[in-house]
């Protein structure tokens, strides 16, 4: 009888059942622990028509297999609702597919590992669920604005399991679709079509410079007609007239064109990732599709500040930013997500600022896959990728010279309790790698590389926007790991933009850790 890994993983999952024991009133009970599926079997009576749509999609197997998974569960009660008068009969396998992977996170999220925001992963079809909070705070966890958690945190051999009171169903608008159809955005919907920028809101997927067809995501600073009319813009033509001195709106360097373009953002930015930086940051910059452009969120007990500046008037101090408005925020989309603002966001030069980032958190990376973006204080265990020589993977992985076969590796707990990059290089062939930084004020900044070189040590060259910048070249005994900090002082960026690290590693046993990047303003 043949004998697979699956069969094998399985077969542990199911028999090694652990036991934990639990207090209550004084006396000790068993409660038993299994994966999805069957946690699902032992309680029908809750779960049985959503057992039934597994079944339709062919996934009740699949879902006991080994794994960390968030798992949102509608009850009887809430798939009885969502089918109305059809039936689960009348579900095709993909729609089954479709509905089972919307209710799916690939990591195990507690309920209190929720902000407000989203959910810090997409779900296994490549949506954001939102997350907001009911009137009692953190106690009721709404996704989607509509879904609520009802028994949170049940826990499963393979993951963790939230019962929810209505199905979540999976996005079908996309931000053009919102804007479009929203009569409150009358005059900033004209404004987008009137400069070209609104189909760029329709589409979905794209294929980067790599020939890579990914996920594509916008966020829309909106403003409600109602906030124009509070601030005097009655119409399109207002808003125009106070922009443009020009009739072509179309042309990208005309004034209402780079103001409509510094509405949008690329990325998706619930206020949940916008706040999501580091500690020793100062703020986060967000990149529009104003060239050269984009917006500076900073934080002050819990409020998202953007654009923050201090008008000193004599011993005065006045407070100027742009709020996000509390009841129109985190509105999610199939390809991003819709924040209103309180006041018109005009076009700010960024402030230096203290940035910090993680090669892994990085969203338009060139050398990591979709799933490893946003992974910081996740992966326990090393995952391995072997890239065949000249091989160019999803997350275009590309070798130097060539002919040399290349192995990364995600790892934890190395570079402030967050994810690195290791690269395993090994016979002195060598070999780089490229990422792209956050977008950077202009200024002079001091930087620093946060690396550990293991097994030997080695050399390796640091390039910023194709300019060699500094040599590192260290040896240790075998074993080493070694985690200090290349230092470069005085580096002066002429323009806001995003930066380009090359790390060029040669002459190792082995090969280094490539850990984060810090800009601090000088």
């Amino acid at each position: 009888m043949k004998i697979t890994v699956y069969n094998i993983l399985l077969l542990i999952l199911v028999i090694l059942v652990s036991c934990e024991d639990k207090n209550v009133d004084g006396d000790f009970v068993t409660a038993e622990v299994f994966p999805f599926s069957m946690t699902l079997e032992k309680d029908t009576e809750h779960y049985g028509l959503w057992l039934e749509i597994i079944d339709k999609a062919d996934m009740r197997a699949s879902l006991n297999s080994f794994g960390q998974f968030t798992f949102f569960v509608p009850n009887n009660e809430a798939v009885t609702a969502w089918l109305g008068s059809n039936s689960i009969d009348n579900l095709t396998k993909e729609e089954a597919v479709t509905l089972v992977r919307n209710h799916m996170v690939n990591e195990v999220i507690e309920s209190v590992d929720y902000r407000e925001g989203c959910v810090q992963d997409t779900n296994l079809i490549g949506d954001y669920l939102a997350v907001s909070f009911g009137d009692d705070g953190f106690n009721t966890i709404i996704l989607n604005h509509h879904s609520t958690i009802v028994h949170k945190d049940i826990e499963l051999l393979n993951g963790v399991m939230h019962e929810v009171d209505q199905v979540i169903a999976p996005h079908q608008e996309t931000v053009y679709d919102y804007v479009v159809n929203t009569s409150q955005l009358s005059i900033l919907k004209e404004a987008l079509q009137q400069t070209g920028l609104i189909d760029k809101l329709k589409v979905i997927e794209e294929v980067n410079k790599y020939d890579i067809t990914r996920r594509k995501y916008n966020t829309v600073m909106a403003i409600a007609d109602t906030t124009f009319n509070r601030l005097g813009i009655q119409s399109y033509d207002d808003l125009k007239a106070k922009y443009s001195t020009e009739s072509d709106v179309t042309d990208k360097n005309n004034g209402l064109n780079k103001w409509v373009r510094y509405h949008v953002l690329y990325g998706a930015y619930f206020t949940s990732s916008m706040l999501d930086y580091d500690e020793m940051a100062d703020a986060v910059n967000l990149e529009s599709y104003c060239l050269g452009e984009g917006i500076q969120i900073t934080e002050s007990r819990g409020r998202i500040r953007i654009n923050y500046n201090e008008v000193v008037d004599g011993e005065e101090v006045t407070e100027e930013y742009t709020s996000i408005l509390k009841e129109q925020r985190n509105i999610p989309m199939k390809n991003g997500c819709v924040q209103y603002v309180n006041t018109l966001l005009d076009i700010t030069p960024l402030k230096p600022a203290w940035v910090d980032f993680d090669p892994t958190n990085v969203n338009n990376t060139s050398v990591l896959p979709h799933w490893a973006a946003n992974k910081a204080w996740v992966y326990s265990n090393w995952i391995y990728d072997e890239v065949e020589p000249g091989e160019i993977e999803e997350w275009n992985w590309e070798t130097f010279p060539e002919q040399t076969t290349m192995r990364y590796v995600i790892c934890n707990g190395w570079f402030y309790n967050n994810a690195a990059v290791w690269f395993d290089i090994g016979n002195n062939d060598g070999g780089y790698f490229e990422v792209e930084s956050p977008l950077v004020a202009k200024g002079k900044y001091r930087i620093k590389v946060y690396d550990r070189r293991w097994k030997g040590g080695g050399t390796f060259k640091i390039y910023i926007d194709g300019k060699y910048i500094t040599t590192q070249n260290q040896y240790y005994g075998a074993g080493d790991i070694i985690g200090a900090p290349a230092w470069i002082n005085g580096i002066e960026f002429e323009d806001t933009k995003k930066h380009t690290f090359r790390i060029e590693y040669k002459e190792g046993n082995s090969g280094f850790i490539f850990g984060r990047v810090s800009f601090e303003p000088v």
